[in-house]
């Protein structure tokens, strides 16, 4: 997967967050594409607090992207 080799193995964002992209990828696609899949708000509320760490850690990638000098 192209996060994983672009964005997990140089370092930009730790190791542990490469499992977290996939479940919620994995989840998305379900929820789009299978027919008769339905999460319930108690099975999803636990993946909150990661989705808002991932998110977290994403935007402050970004941010030290955008604000990295060009040479």
């Amino acid at each position: 997967m192209l996060f994983h080799q672009h964005i997990v193995k140089p370092g930009l964002l730790s190791i542990s967050q490469g499992p977290i992209y996939d479940k919620f990828f994995d989840y998305g696609q379900r929820g789009d594409y299978a027919d008769l899949t339905h999460f319930e708000a108690h099975d999803v509320r636990p993946w909150l607090d990661e989705a808002r760490a991932f998110v977290g850690d994403v935007e402050a990638l970004v941010a030290s992207e955008i604000n990295r000098p060009t040479p």
